[in-house]
């Protein structure tokens, strides 16, 4: 009987103390278009709503960008009310031209921006559950670089480029891959 009450007590406490604590949702992911942009170029990103019914996204702008520390870089001015939701496999695109907050906003711009350095950044999207209880972040993070050449673009080897590298290896040999940018670096 004993331990019977003190199985009970443990239950009562664990159903009572996850009652109070609320976890994050961890219904979405952030993806970027490219792992890499050059300076001055659009960062694409999505989120994805991929774990739960129903997620929303609070306003028009409901994104920030961070950068390696985790500063607020960049979050829109302004943004219409509306809230988004996003059904379980439902996404939402948005996109950042790399300028900073400047020196604060005035009216619906901000005065003085200028172009972020060079450096890793985070692309966040907030959004909340249905009920508008519980609220996360999903982030995505990328690069930007003067001389970034990624292209998004996984490269591939089939045919008899595959059959010659499958050789090359089961025979010892060391192979090197060079990708080299468009504009001939």
């Amino acid at each position: 009987m004993k331990l019977q009450i003190v199985g009970l007590t443990a239950f009562l406490f664990v159903f009572v103390g996850s009652a109070r604590v609320q976890a994050a949702l961890d219904c979405a992911v952030v993806t970027t278009g490219k792992n890499c942009y050059t300076k001055g170029e659009q960062v694409g990103f999505t989120i994805t709503n991929t774990n739960c019914n129903l997620i929303n996204l609070r306003n028009g702008g409901p994104w920030i960008i961070k950068d390696a520390q985790g500063n607020e870089v960049f979050r829109p001015a302004c943004v219409t009310l509306a809230i988004t939701p996003l059904a379980q496999g439902g996404s939402a695109s948005f996109s950042w031209d790399q300028l900073n907050d400047g020196t604060g906003q005035v009216g619906c711009n901000y005065a003085n921006q200028a172009q972020v350095p060079n450096g890793t950044y985070q692309a966040c999207v907030e959004y909340t559950n249905a009920d508008f209880t519980v609220n996360d972040t999903a982030c995505a993070s990328f690069e930007i670089d003067d001389d970034c050449i990624d292209d998004g673009v996984v490269p591939t080897v089939s045919g008899w480029g595959l059959a010659i590298i499958v050789v090359a290896l089961l025979a010892g040999l060391t192979i090197k891959v060079r990708r080299q940018h468009a504009a001939g670096k």
